[in-house]
């Protein structure tokens, strides 16, 4: 998932895609429509009690990389996270959905609240079809956590691939020794960590993608040798004349000590970006005119 930030702009979108008519024990495919999910759940696929709903054409929808859905909640619910598993019980993709803060202003004057699920897939599934699970959770006054009744949505998956080529260090705990002498001055101190470490191209093979550089940059930034203390993921990716802008979600909501992790993963996003011929430099913010790192 150049790229318009999908976190900043309010996709009202499920996932629709079209599939070719199946046989009579095999459950028919949702048609390609777009649908906005709505405050009331009259018409939506919901759990019991009816806290989080997600359109109903949502039903039997085939998976696209990067998952793209949307989902109401009622406003008591705090948070919504989700998970993508294949019938193997392999688990493909999991998040907490991120919270559209503008849903009750303007033309939504209601007390429901607008969830988004988004993420690649880099794990492909064992089975033709799967789960999307949805679990709700509310908090007391005093922030206690309750869990709310799960929402479990069948799916499918079709067959096409893409193949990624992501930029990973051959040795990681020598690419992160590096990281800790440069942070601590042992090394001559650049504005940007650069390794003498050498990095290689790890292939993958993943659901089809229709942006192959922003899914191996997204592929990059998911490393799970990277010490993180919550899912690295790219919330804004753009290219506008040879320049490529990627802002992480850790360099927006990080944690104390986070600047070593970017020190690490920002060479790594780096070096795979620029293998792209429309790539030609690398920014790690957003386009002049919009917050970012950096900007103020």
């Amino acid at each position: 998932m150049s790229k318009l930030s999908l976190w900043n702009k309010v996709w009202l979108v499920g996932i629709f895609c079209a599939l070719a008519p199946r046989s009579s024990s095999a459950p028919t495919p949702s048609s390609s429509v777009r649908q906005e999910p709505q405050a009331s759940s009259a018409n939506a696929l919901c759990n019991t009690g009816r806290s989080v709903c997600v359109p109903q054409v949502t039903a039997n929808v085939l998976i696209t990389n990067p998952v793209d859905i949307a989902a109401t909640a009622a406003g008591s619910v705090g948070d919504v996270s989700w998970e993508l598993d294949d019938q193997a019980g392999q688990r493909l993709a999991s998040d907490k959905a991120s919270h559209d803060p503008n849903w009750n202003t303007g033309s939504n004057p209601t007390s429901s609240k607008l969830f988004h699920m988004r993420d690649y897939v880099f794990i492909l599934p064992k089975s033709a079809t799967g789960t999307l699970k949805l679990s709700p959770v509310q908090y007391d006054q005093q922030g206690t956590p309750f869990q709310l009744p799960e929402l479990d949505i069948l799916v499918q998956f079709g067959s096409a691939t893409s193949a990624l080529a992501v930029v990973v260090p051959k040795d990681p705990h020598q690419y992160l020794s590096e990281v800790t002498n440069w942070f601590n001055g042992s090394q001559p101190h650049t504005p940007q960590f650069s390794a003498s470490a050498p990095l290689a191209k790890k292939r993958i093979t993943v659901m089809h993608v229709n942006d192959v550089v922003f899914a191996s940059a997204e592929a990059t930034a998911e490393n799970p040798s990277m010490p993180t203390e919550t899912p690295i993921r790219i919330i804004h990716f753009a290219v506008q004349s040879g320049t490529a802008y990627v802002d992480l979600n850790i360099a927006e909501n990080g944690w104390m000590g986070v600047s070593f992790t970017l020190a690490a993963v920002d060479p790594l996003i780096e070096r795979d970006l620029l293998r792209f011929a429309k790539v030609h430099k690398v920014i790690f913010g957003r386009p002049p005119g919009t917050t970012s790192r950096g900007e103020q």
